[in-house]
């Protein structure tokens, strides 16, 4: 009986044992790839010195090389934004030509979707790299550094004037490489004491920004950022970012709540004076949509039906988006300023709204009148070349509808998928998490996901969105973390 028990501690020691040395070889793994992944940029940064032409070739090839390998969730976002490779060739050997154009982003997309299932495939199977990474992550960590860093990027690449190639480059970088660090552990001693520093740094970055606005008030440019300017739409979408973030802790905060109301309000203040006075009117109205959103899920996360709830919320997400393909017939331009654009839209409404429907007609109408173009699209880039005659437009301004004019069927079925499957990934985490600490850290990643996603209806492109793709990143990984958190 004795030597059983024996036998039987062996047993349990060597399973232990073998577990625990699968965790460290897993991890080893893990560092190993982020290590080869810092190596590989390192040496794209020499290849890209030696020959400056293939910058964008060299970076695209190799980073998504990489992160197709690590980070096979985020593969619908690159499948969506990496674009470089791509675009060399265009710039390169078919000079945008739109027929031809057209075909290689056919072959592009298919070959990037094979790509991502067949990678996804050898993970799960084999290398199983995931269980490393996700041992590993620490939410509140993983989501400050996501919103700082998505607070510091929208400052930082709108604010200067950065060749095209250059953008594109920042832009690889922080879609594909940022979600996967940030979902890595990075210790830190006391978090919530680095977030009241974090709050006092908000606050004295909007007081700086209000005073820069009234001393330098001609100093803010729209659409195009200007050298030593500032882009006022960033800037307002930033400020609808602070809003949101500080609503969020204030609303969902159970202890304390008074006190995080009245940080509120100078946050509430100086961002919407900074927004109203920018006259930019696209993050005005994706924060409305967001914090009428975030109020639902406040009020049905205290009812018990929770796929109920989903439906109601996507309900709700569903009309504004019809909202949004609605926003075009009272779209006007820009004076100085949202008092100045309101008055000239009341005194010449048609000709102010006329600009962004026109975008919508345009792109609809080639989807209906050629085949080719609702199958591959007219290729990424295209949009303002086709428009010819009007502005020089990047696209219709509406997300869906330029994956679908740009990329065809198959870019706006990946989009669709993509925006629509975080956002139900995001809700149902919400719904399920108690741990009030973590409901507020996730809540915040899901209302910065909200405001992007909302914005992206109304302006830009689907590949200068960073803030959407990077906390999007960050729902993907935060679901996998609870869900293997339930499972342990």
């Amino acid at each position: 009986m004795h030597s059983w028990r024996k036998v039987t501690e062996k047993i349990i020691l060597k399973l232990n044992l073998e577990n625990r040395m699968q965790i460290i070889k897993e991890t080893k793994i893990a560092n190993n790839m982020i290590l080869l992944s810092f190596m590989v940029a390192i040496l794209v940064g020499c290849c890209t010195a030696i020959f400056p032409n293939l910058t964008t070739l060299f970076f695209g090839i190799s980073i998504f090389s990489i992160l197709i390998l690590l980070v096979p969730e985020t593969a619908i976002a690159l499948l969506l934004t990496s674009s470089y490779p791509y675009y060399w060739l265009l710039e390169n050997i078919y000079g945008f030509n739109p027929e031809k154009s057209r075909n290689i982003t056919a072959i592009y997309l298919v070959s990037l979707t094979i790509l991502y299932f067949f990678s996804f495939s050898i993970i799960k199977r084999d290398f199983k790299f995931k269980i490393g990474f996700r041992n590993r992550i620490d939410v509140p960590t993983t989501s400050f550094y996501l919103l700082t860093s998505i607070i510091f990027i929208n400052w930082l690449i709108f604010t200067f004037n950065l060749p095209t190639a250059k953008q594109r480059i920042v832009y690889f970088v922080l879609l594909c490489l940022f979600p996967f660090i940030t979902m890595t552990k990075v210790k830190l001693n006391n978090i919530e004491k680095i977030m009241r520093i974090f709050n006092i740094l908000l606050l004295l970055f909007l007081f700086l920004s209000f005073v820069y606005y009234i001393i330098n008030k001609r100093n803010f440019v729209r659409f195009t950022p200007i050298e030593g300017y500032f882009n006022a739409i960033s800037v307002a979408l930033l400020c609808a970012f602070l809003i949101i973030i500080s609503t969020i802790k204030a609303l969902f905060r159970k202890g304390k709540r008074l006190l995080y109301f009245v940080y509120l309000i100078p946050i509430s203040l100086l961002s919407s004076i900074i927004m109203f006075a920018t006259g930019s009117r696209g993050p005005m109205i994706a924060l409305v949509l967001a914090m009428i959103m975030i109020f639902s899920i406040y009020i049905l996360k205290t009812l018990k039906n929770k796929e109920f709830n989903i439906i109601i919320l996507m309900v709700i997400v569903m009309l504004f988006l019809i909202f949004i393909f609605l926003y075009p017939l009272f779209s006007f331009r820009n004076v100085t300023g949202v008092y100045e654009r309101y008055r000239n839209f009341i005194s010449n409404p048609i000709k102010e709204g006329e600009s962004r429907l026109d975008r919508y007609k345009f792109a609809v109408k080639e989807m209906q009148e050629n085949v080719k173009v609702l199958t591959f699209g007219i290729g990424l880039g295209n949009f303002e070349i086709m428009y010819s005659g009007k502005e020089a437009i990047t696209g219709p301004h509406n997300y869906i509808l330029d994956a679908a004019v740009e990329l065809g069927i198959i870019g706006a079925i990946a989009a669709i998928i993509f925006i629509f499957s975080v956002l139900i990934k995001g809700l149902n985490i919400v719904m399920t998490i108690e741990d009030n600490n973590l409901l507020i850290q996730i809540m915040q990643i899901i209302g910065i996901f909200l405001v992007s996603f909302y914005f992206s209806m109304i302006s830009g492109t689907i590949v200068t969105h960073a803030s959407l793709y990077i906390s999007a990143g960050g729902i993907i990984g935060l679901k996998s973390y609870i869900r293997d958190k339930h499972e342990r």
